[in-house]
């Protein structure tokens, strides 16, 4: 049970990291959903083990029904929630609502045990994956081309930004691109 402690704190590091990139909905997702989640689910996955191996935990399967449900449902709340973020100007507001709507499908299939919540984290990062990409996030994509020791969405000294963690009006008409740069390539 010791991924719960990690879990915790991955999802509070994340929130301060979300919160500077403005991807919203995610951070919205880890401090309303994910924070208080990881406890219930720390107790819930604790209460419930299997007789023989102490260290497994029984899980449950969804019916047919129930998968097209949470199929539908995700797809929805995918939509509408883009929406949403689309008027708070948020980054990327398709896959950030569609990381969003699976996490929190995820969460609550985890919370009851069902299998089927592996599949969904696993989609959910894929998803994840692709929102940083479109970001041109610095964590996820490596500089290749460097002619410093920092890079230039980090310079103390200035490149795109202010050196205390604040962002510059260009960022944004830039395609969100660290630095300035004006596509992938020049990212990277």
């Amino acid at each position: 049970m010791s991924c719960c402690a990690f879990g915790l704190a991955n999802t509070l590091a994340y929130i301060v990291y979300l919160a500077y990139w403005r991807i919203y909905g995610t951070m919205c997702l880890e401090m309303f959903l994910y924070l208080p989640m990881a406890l219930i689910q720390w107790r819930a996955w604790s209460r419930k083990r299997d007789s023989v191996q102490e260290e497994l935990t029984l899980t449950r399967r969804l019916t047919l029904v129930q998968d097209i449900l949470a199929a539908v449902s995700v797809a929805l709340a995918g939509i509408v929630y883009a929406r949403v973020l689309e008027f708070a100007e948020g980054s990327v507001a398709l896959l950030d609502a569609y990381t969003v709507s699976l996490g929190i499908a995820a969460t609550f299939l985890s919370a009851f045990r069902y299998r089927e919540q592996y599949i969904l984290w696993l989609v959910t990062d894929v998803v994840a994956v692709l929102m940083y990409v479109v970001m041109f996030d610095p964590v996820y994509l490596r500089r290749r081309r460097s002619t410093s020791s920092w890079p230039s969405w980090a310079s103390p000294t200035g490149g795109g930004s202010t050196g205390r963690g604040t962002r510059t009006t260009n960022d944004r008409s830039q395609n969100n691109c660290p630095g300035g740069a004006s596509n992938f390539l020049d990212a990277i």
